[in-house]
């Protein structure tokens, strides 16, 4: 995943999810892929089954909002990194993804207030 190498990475989440049905996290790795990929619709789907092993995995909720907005669905896309941001206010990336979709929207100032709230540290 993190060499942009997705069809591998999905094929090892997709094998990992064969072997241990209802493993959240690759589900979650799943979604990740799909969205490298470019296929939003079924990244959602991914995101939403991690969502049901693990009610509570703000990682997903994230990754699910990366996938709405890669269909261009920014209103679901700020709901769910607002979710993810309420959830775990520690997860800067989701901060970082909340002032981006707010600056698409137009909404500025309340972008940098979302950019407020990164620890920089954590992102770098």
């Amino acid at each position: 995943m993190n060499n942009g190498r997705y069809p591998e990475a999905l094929a090892i989440y997709d094998e990992a999810i064969d072997t241990k049905a209802g493993h959240a996290p690759a589900y979650l790795g799943r979604c990740r892929a799909l969205i490298g990929l470019k296929r939003p619709s079924e990244a959602i789907a991914a995101c939403d089954d991690a969502l049901a092993y693990r009610s509570y995995y703000p990682e997903a909720t994230r990754s699910k909002g990366n996938a709405e907005e890669q269909q261009g669905k920014l209103l679901a896309a700020l709901w769910l990194y607002e979710e993810t941001n309420r959830l775990m206010p520690a997860l800067a990336l989701a901060w970082l993804d909340r002032g981006r979709v707010l600056q698409k929207l137009g909404r500025s100032a309340e972008a940098l207030t979302a950019l407020d709230q990164v620890d920089v540290s954590a992102v770098f």
